[in-house]
Order: structure tokens, then sequence, then C-alpha cells
């Protein structure tokens, strides 16, 4: 039985510590996880945090399949870094 994208993010949030602590984490309502879940995607700009929290055990892929996370990887790992 293949799963739903809902049920794939329901997964990645309890893995992250659960919506609780999700929510917490990104200082959004616990509704809004819910409303993630729903909606089966993590707003872009949360994934990164997710991602760092759980020591990468649930990739940003996972949480928005949506945006071009390789791409974005691979540039950031070419950055310059700022100057001081």
């Amino acid at each position: 039985m293949e799963t739903t994208r809902s049920e794939e993010l329901r997964r990645a949030i309890e893995d992250a510590g659960g919506a609780v602590a999700v929510a917490t984490l990104l200082d959004v309502s616990r509704h809004a996880i819910y409303d993630y879940i729903r909606r089966g995607r993590v707003p872009a700009e949360h994934c990164p945090t997710i991602e760092r929290h759980c020591s990468g055990r649930v990739r940003c892929e996972v949480l928005n399949p949506s945006v071009d996370w390789n791409y974005l990887r691979e540039h950031s790992a070419h950055a310059e870094p700022a100057a001081a």
C-alpha cells in the first residue's frame, strides 16, 4: 500500500519531535503544523530548520518536494563566505 503525502509528512513531523515540538521550534501554532500535514507540505522557509533540528533524519525533500533542494544545497556549498 502506497503512503500518501500527508502520511509521509505526519511521520516526518513525529520523527522531528511531534507537532507541538515542531510548532515551538518554528514559533508557529500547532494548528499550523496540522495545516501543513493536511496540505502535504511545510513552507519552504521552515524546512531547513526542521532538517537541522533532527540531524538530517527528516530531509527538506520530504517536507516540501516542490522546491529543488539539490540545487539550493549545491549552490550554498559553493557560496563564497561573506567578508568580515
